[in-house]
Formats: C-alpha cells, structure tokens, sequence
C-alpha cells in the first residue's frame, strides 16, 4: 500500500504531508526535502524509515526502500506527531 499523500498550495509556498498505514512498507525513503534538524536549520536531505523509525537523515542517501516519496523541496519535520487525528 501506497502512502497518501495531501498538498495544499498556497501564496508563497506549499505544504503537504502524508498518512501511511502501519502495514504498508517496512522501509521509506523520502528525497529530495527541506529537512528541520534539530539545531533549528534547514537541510536539503533525504529521510529514510525503517520499521516506522527515522533511521538517517543526509543529503544524498543511496538506500533502498520498499516506498520513495519525491518531495520536491517540501518541508518536512522529522518526527513532529499531528495530535489532531482523527481516525
């Protein structure tokens, strides 16, 4: 299964983000991002996912993965939880 993937366009910008079922792939290699690290800095980088954990962050990354996911200079917030789901 495919994660699903929302991206809202807006003046300025864009943002997006995706939903993935716990079943779905075991690994996930999102390229391509305008990373947050942890400093508060924005890194052009890669995401890799194992198991539902991030395994590495960097610029680049040869992995392979069951799922990539091309963002496209999308910002992404490693680890950050939407507490506002409803399922």
């Amino acid at each position: 299964m495919k994660p699903r993937i929302t991206e809202i366009s807006y003046d300025g910008g864009s943002i997006a983000w995706f939903t993935m079922p716990p079943s779905a792939a075991a690994t996930l290699l999102i390229r391509n991002a305008r990373v947050l690290l942890p400093d508060g800095n924005f890194q052009s980088a890669d995401v890799w996912i194992e198991g539902g954990v991030i395994g590495q962050i960097g610029p680049n990354l040869e992995r392979d993965a069951d799922t990539v996911i091309e963002a496209n200079q999308l910002t992404l917030l490693p680890g950050v939880i939407d507490p506002q789901v409803h399922f």
